[in-house]
C-alpha cells in the first residue's frame, strides 16, 4: 500500500501551503512530487523534483520504468537533481545505484517506524498489547475522579493549545516542529474529511498535552505526527495516557492501524537522538517497519557535486 504521503490528500494540503506539486499518472504508475528548492547556503541554489516515501513501485522492472517518467518530470521542471524514497517492494542498494541513485545518509523521512495493527482486535486486545505501564496508567486513570479527560477536535482554531505546547516542548528538548501555519493549515484543508485533526489530554479543563494526527481513508491507517506537552504533564503521564487515547479512537472509527511515524533502529544506542520518544512509541505494542532510505539523482552534473561536496 502506498504511504499517505503519496496521497492526493497529501498532496491538496501541500498545495494550500503553496508548494508546486505534480500529481503523476501514466501507464508505468503513478506518484506525487514536489518541485522546491534544496535547503542550505548551497542549497538553496539547487531545484529538486522530490518524491516523500515515493514512488510506490510493485516490481523492479516497474522501478526502472516508472524512474524514467519521474526523470522526464523533473527535467520538464528544470530540476537540478531528484530525490526519492521508492516504497512497495523489496529493493537492495544495486537496484538504485545501476539506475544512477546514491544513497542519502541523513534521510529525508524518517527511515523506521512503528506500526500497531488494531485490525480486528477488541480494545481490551488494544491494551493488553501494551507494556504494564501503559496498561495500567489507562486502567487507573479511568478510576479517578479528577483523572485526565480527553477531547478531539477537526477544527483549526482548536490547534493553539498544541502550538503552543511543540513551542514550550521545543524549547525544552532543543526539538524543531513545523511552524503555527503548517499545523493549523492541515486541519483547515483535512478537517472537514476528517481526516486531520488534534487531540487533548486536560485535568479540570486545562490541556496537558496534545498531538497531531491524520488518516489515510485508503489505507485505513492513522498517522501520529506532532504532538507536545506542557511540563504539568508529566506528574499525569500525560504522553502515554494521549496515545493510548488515540489509539483506542482511531479502533472506534474503523482504523486497522496505527502509525507512529518514526523511531530510531532497534540496535541504536541510548546516545541515538531518538532513543528516548523511539522507547515511548515501541511501548505501545507496535512492530518496527523499516525504509529503503532517501535516493538522490543529479540532473545537473556540476551543481549536484557541488552541494554534495559541500555536505561533506
Amino acid at each position: 500500500m502506498r504511504h499517505f504521503l503519496q496521497s492526493t490528500d497529501w498532496a491538496d494540503f501541500h498545495e494550500s501551503l503553496g508548494t508546486k506539486v505534480i500529481r503523476h499518472q501514466g501507464k508505468n504508475g503513478s506518484f506525487v512530487a514536489f518541485s522546491e528548492r534544496s535547503h542550505g547556503k548551497v542549497g538553496k541554489i539547487l531545484s529538486r523534483l522530490y518524491i516523500p516515501y515515493g514512488p510506490f513501485v510493485e516490481s523492479k522492472n516497474q522501478l526502472k520504468l516508472l524512474l524514467a517518467d519521474v526523470e522526464l518530470v523533473a527535467k520538464k521542471q528544470a530540476a537540478d537533481y531528484i530525490r526519492i524514497e521508492p516504497t512497495g517492494c523489496e529493493l537492495a542498494s544495486k537496484d538504485l545505484e545501476s539506475l544512477g541513485y546514491s544513497r542519502r545518509v541523513k534521510p529525508s523521512q524518517p527511515e523506521h517506524t512503528s506500526i500497531l495493527n488494531i485490525q480486528n482486535k477488541t480494545s481490551d486486545e488494544i491494551i493488553a498489547g501494551m507494556n504494564a505501564t501503559n496498561r495500567n496508567l489507562w486502567r487507573a486513570n479511568a478510576l479517578k475522579a479528577d483523572g485526565l479527560t480527553f477531547n478531539t477536535s477537526y477544527e483549526p482554531k482548536d490547534t493553539a493549545p498544541l502550538i503552543d505546547m511543540m513551542k514550550t516542548t521545543a524549547e525544552r528538548l532543543g526539538l524543531v516542529f513545523h511552524d503555527a501555519h503548517y499545523t493549523e493549515q492541515m486541519i483547515t484543508v483535512l478537517g472537514p474529511k476528517m481526516l486531520a485533526g488534534v487531540v487533548y489530554a486536560s485535568h479540570k479543563g486545562k490541556p496537558l498535552a496534545g498531538a497531531q494526527f491524520a488518516i489515510d481513508s485508503e489505507s485505513k491507517t492513522l498517522y501520529y505526527l506532532h504532538a507536545g506537552s506542557y511540563f504539568e504533564a508529566r506528574a499525569f503521564n500525560g504522553g502515554n495516557l494521549l496515545l493510548t487515547y488515540l489509539i483506542l479512537l482511531a479502533h472506534e472509527c474503523g482504523i486497522e492501524a496505527v502509525d507512529l511515524f518514526g523511531v530510531a533502529p532497534k540496535d541504536a544506542g541510548q546516545d541515538h537522538p531518538y532513543a528516548g520518544f523511539s522507547s515511548f512509541k515501541r511501548s505501545f505494542g507496535g512492530d518496527d517497519y523499516e525504509y529503503g532510505g532517501t535516493w538522490e539523482k543529479g540532473l545537473n552534473k556540476l551543481k549536484y557535486k557541488l552541494m554534495t561536496t559541500l555536505r561533506k
